[in-house]
């Protein structure tokens, strides 16, 4: 990941109740179509305060003002979505390596055109710059599936996520004495297993600790035990975090699942809903949960909503945005529909769909992002729209540093066993007690590879299993980690091979990321060396060869990627990375 800067975007605009028979999606261009009254640069700096733009219609942190109908008249302008720059690997440019947002349409047939960051944004900028404090602050987050926190040990300052920095974001704005309501559209994991249920428990104690109003479901959230999600939905402080209009847990009760909440923050009173939308309800298997169709529940959940008289009706929706956006044109009574899906990352610029004025939130994914809206009295500027990136700017709260403390001390409580890991039987042996799939260690390489075992020994690789050792808490004990980070586990399958590392005590052999890793377990070559056998030899010597463009290809990928390690630079591979681990001497 990259560090990325971002524009608040003040928004002129008003509810409108026009009747349509479908939704569209309106993204603003980067530039005005022929024809469009999407505001100029010149427009643009003309409707805000001198020197608040360094480029009109990006993030910049200083507040675009728009027309109210701009977002409701570019559909014909081209849809342009950026990508990561490629860049040489070297260490200031991976330090100094930047990503730009992704806008999304939801016409069919649109294709995203690559478009290379400025280096005017490169720096990372203020978040709400020029702000009133408003008279509520909608911060919606989801899609974390699984990233508590940033993943990769190495390179986090150009991270996004987590979930210490999310409590400081939360923390620090609701210090400025602004009325703030959060909340989840769900995916808090995404896999199944006793992992995920203590990484779902750790979440759900965050989210509780972070003041969030509602929170809704995901996918992978309602394939997990029934104890866990009946955990998850107790009432704690005579409050239920949990919401659903469509999915309900054992059975259909306001008791176990509310199916919507009104909450009073500042002066405003909001109504809350959520829902799993069909597409995503189809990929379950649960027994314990019940599900209806999404406008079942919202036919029935609406009307009481509307009874309640609130200022504001959100709408939590886990589901692809193309699905969520007809919904929405639906029930046009929710202003602000928050949709899982989309793009990576939030699109640059506040999003509506066309006629009924409804602005449909889309939050990227992997938790790296918040977004915000503020409502205002001043009828000028009602509505101010913000992407927040969680990134270094955000310290890593000790409230949640304990969280994941207690989190890792579950895991190492388990065990391998009891995370129900299954060794893997390693793709060269024919069973458990084949020599092909016996680990030797590195240790045992260098004995006569001594020039290539003393490359490997220069690398972090040698020292990759002492990294986790080092954090606070360890993650020795996380699978996740462990990984990509020792000698003998299926890299990022969070299970280990059968004779792989166990821990540092039992298989010290088999600590760092090593050479039996690419080239393949080592005893049976080994014990090709010390026989006589010259065709078994010379077998097992081609069979442990590993091609530049192998490593390239197949293997590096499997830990080096974006998540793992943010400057991994693919396209430079042959130039850069590949002279740091190549070995080719005999010896």
């Amino acid at each position: 990941m990259s560090k990325h800067s971002f524009t608040s975007i003040s928004l002129l605009a008003a509810w409108f109740g026009l009747g349509i028979a479908g939704a569209a999606w309106l993204p603003p261009p980067r530039e005005p179509a022929a024809g469009s009254r999407f505001l100029s640069p010149h427009a643009a700096q003309q409707a805000s305060p001198p020197g608040q733009h360094d480029q009109p219609g990006r993030h910049d942190g200083q507040g675009l003002t728009l027309q109210p109908d701009a977002l409701r008249t570019n559909a014909s302008g081209p849809r342009q979505a950026a990508r990561p720059r490629v860049r040489a690997p070297s260490q200031t440019a991976r330090a100094k390596k930047t990503d730009t947002a992704q806008s999304h349409a939801l016409q069919s047939g649109d294709e995203g055109a690559e478009q290379q960051p400025d280096q005017a944004h490169a720096r990372r900028l203020p978040l709400f710059e020029n702000w009133p404090k408003p008279e509520l602050l909608l911060v919606a987050t989801g899609d974390q599936l699984g990233y508590i926190e940033p993943c990769g040990c190495t390179g986090r300052e150009n991270q996004k996520g987590g979930i210490m920095r999310r409590f400081s974001f939360l923390k620090e704005t609701r210090a400025r004495g602004w009325p703030v309501l959060a909340v989840d559209v769900g995916g808090q994991v995404k896999r199944y297993g006793r992992q995920a249920e203590l990484k779902f428990q750790a979440s759900v104690q965050a989210l509780r600790a972070m003041r969030y109003a509602a929170c809704g479901w995901g996918t992978e959230d309602v394939k997990l035990s029934a104890g866990e999600l009946a955990a998850a939905v107790a009432e704690v402080d005579g409050e239920r975090l949990f919401v659903s209009a469509n999915v309900g847990l054992f059975a259909w009760s306001d008791e176990i699942v509310p199916r919507y909440r009104v909450v009073q923050v500042g002066r405003k009173r909001v109504g809350i809903t959520s829902v799993l939308l069909e597409s995503e309800q189809e990929k379950v298997n649960n027994s314990e949960v019940v599900f209806r169709s999404a406008a079942e529940g919202l036919d029935e959940v609406l009307p009481e909503l509307k009874r309640e008289q609130c200022d504001l009706l959100v709408l939590l929706s886990y589901g692809p945005p193309q699905e969520t956006a007809a919904l929405a044109a639906r029930y046009r009574d929710f202003q602000v529909v928050v949709t899982s899906g989309g793009a990576d990352e939030p699109p640059l610029q506040a999003q509506q769909l066309r006629q009924t004025g409804q602005f449909l939130i889309e939050l990227g994914h992997k938790g790296m992002y918040a977004v915000a809206i503020g409502w205002y009295a001043d009828p000028k500027v009602p509505l101010r729209y913000q992407v927040v990136p969680l990134d270094t700017r955000f310290a890593d709260a000790p409230e949640m540093q304990q969280v994941l403390t207690a989190y890792q001390y579950q895991l190492r409580q388990e065990g391998w066993a009891g995370l129900g890991l299954q060794p893997a039987l390693h793709p060269r042996a024919k069973k458990p007690s084949d020599l092909l799939g016996q680990f030797a260690g590195s240790q045992a390489c260098g004995d006569c590879h001594t020039q290539a075992y003393e490359k490997w020994q220069s690398t972090p690789h040698a020292h990759a299993t002492q990294t986790l050792a080092e954090l606070d808490p360890t993650r020795l004990h996380d699978p996740e980690c462990v990984s990509c980070h020792v000698t003998g586990w299926v890299p990022q399958k969070y299970n280990p091979y059968h004779g792989g590392f166990h821990s540092l005590e039992k298989t010290p052999l088999l600590a760092g990321n090593g050479c039996e890793n690419c080239h393949g377990p080592g005893q049976a070559h080994i014990a090709a060396e010390n026989g006589t056998d010259e065709a078994l030899q010379m077998r097992l010597r081609t069979a442990m060869r590993v091609s530049r463009e192998a490593a390239r290809d197949r293997l590096c990928v499997q830990c080096h990627d974006e998540d793992n390690d943010p400057g991994y630079n693919p396209e430079a591979f042959d130039t850069h990375y590949w002279p740091e681990i190549e070995h080719p001497w005999r010896d």
